[in-house]
């Protein structure tokens, strides 16, 4: 392109647009209480969150602590049962007799000293009367339910 214009020696005179002024100083001031403000949010959600985790770690601490116990809880546990089949197991009733008539001066005792007595099987139940089902419904059990609960108060 030539910087003259066509058929002439007159320079082209080139169209530009205007710069546009830019104006400074005119960007919206945040007030300083919407900063406060958001500070505080921003403080408030991070304390709560803070106050979450450290609740958490006291749960998970809590919870292996609680595991650990219940783990000691059944190794005494199973010491405890060993110890008694142990105890069980050791028990000899000619060794118990040898040490009461030595050590303790303990004696059998003698044919008249000993008393017999005979008990009757007691170990055994008696059938209740069985009520019939056909004799009355929902009503008649009610009712014969309160008579019951009357008589016992008579």
């Amino acid at each position: 392109m030539s910087a003259y214009t066509y058929g002439t020696s007159a320079l082209k005179i080139e169209k530009t647009e205007p710069r546009k002024k830019v104006k400074r100083g005119t960007a919206k001031k945040v007030s300083k209480k919407y900063v406060r403000s958001n500070m505080l949010g921003i403080l408030v959600v991070t304390s709560l969150a803070f106050l979450l985790l450290a609740r958490y770690a006291i749960i998970t601490e809590k919870t292996t602590r609680l595991t650990k116990l219940r783990a000691e809880y059944e190794t005494a546990n199973s010491m405890v049962v060993q110890k008694e089949f142990d105890l069980e197991r050791e028990v000899d009733l000619q060794k118990i007799e040898e040490i009461a008539t030595t050590k303790l001066g303990m004696q059998r005792p003698e044919k008249n000293q000993m008393v017999y007595i005979t008990m009757d099987n007691s170990d055994y139940t008696e059938k209740a009367e069985s009520v019939d089902a056909s004799r009355g419904g929902f009503f008649a059990s009610v009712t014969g339910g309160l008579n019951n609960i009357v008589e016992y108060f008579r």
